[in-house]
């Protein structure tokens, strides 16, 4: 099989349509957030600063074959943190975990071109269909 090559087909589901469709709205984030990121987390974050995160994708990069949503926001302590919510199935794909790492590392090159140093925290949420 080629090297990260994609198995799963790229037409997005119904499901996924409306999971990220519901999680672009930032009152439905704030609440997945708190039903999916712990209690001890959760606490720290300030909530009502996170926002949206543009696609991250370079000009004439084709989309990835899975549905995801990134918040950007702050820590109750002022520190930037990302939560990333990716949705998919590794049982279709072999290289879903690779796709978590790619677009953490594209949060982390985000993060040092805007003159951060060291690394982002990044919160991930994979859903599996």
């Amino acid at each position: 099989m080629e090297k990260n090559k994609v198995i799963r087909k790229k037409e997005k589901t119904p499901h996924e349509v409306f999971f990220i469709a519901t999680l672009r709205i930032p009152v439905l984030a704030r609440d997945f957030f708190k039903a999916h990121i712990s209690p001890e987390t959760i606490k720290d974050l300030d909530l009502e600063s996170f926002v949206l995160v543009d696609n991250l994708l370079k000009k004439g990069e084709e989309e990835p074959p899975y549905a995801s949503v990134i918040y950007e926001g702050y820590t109750k302590a002022g520190v930037r943190v990302y939560v990333y919510v990716m949705l998919g199935d590794p049982r279709e794909d072999p290289y879903f975990l690779k796709h978590v790492e790619d677009y953490s590392a594209r949060l982390a090159l985000r993060y040092n071109e805007e003159g951060n140093k060291g690394v982002p925290v990044i919160y991930h949420c994979a859903l599996v269909m």
